[in-house]
């Protein structure tokens, strides 16, 4: 678990310390010994994230926020004998693209919120591993 702390500052004006979001990170694995399948999840959380934002000299600094989300990777491994690994996996599988947001400016922003990713993705490796003996 970690903590991130931001400390907005804008042509002299500056937030009150630092505005703190958390994220965890789990990894767990598990192993089908007699088949050598291995099962992996990956997951990190991303807390909610405040800022400070200066929109215009009539508002001022607004404090703003980016919603928490959640990533997960799954794989599924297979050794083989000859020193082969194959791996099938999807990348972003609960398929977060987009991030709901009162943040109303910048490049990554719009009314459907901030882009974070191009959605779930499907993968398939091949690994040799070369033994000298």
């Amino acid at each position: 678990m970690a903590f991130t702390g931001i400390k907005t500052e804008y042509n002299g004006l500056t937030s009150n310390g630092f505005l703190w979001s958390p994220e965890v990170q789990y990894n767990t694995s598990y192993l089908i010994k007699k088949a050598n399948v291995q099962f992996s999840l990956f997951v990190k959380y991303n807390g909610k994230v405040n800022r400070y934002s200066y929109e215009s000299p009539e508002k001022g600094a607004q404090l703003q926020q980016i919603n928490a989300y959640t990533l997960a990777d799954l794989i599924v491994s297979k050794q083989f004998k000859k020193g082969f690994l194959l791996s099938l996996g999807s990348k972003n599988a609960l398929n977060v693209t987009n991030i709901a947001s009162t943040l109303t400016t910048g490049a990554h922003s719009s009314s459907n919120g901030i882009s974070i990713g191009t959605g779930r993705t499907y993968f398939i490796k091949v690994d040799y591993t070369w033994n000298k003996k």
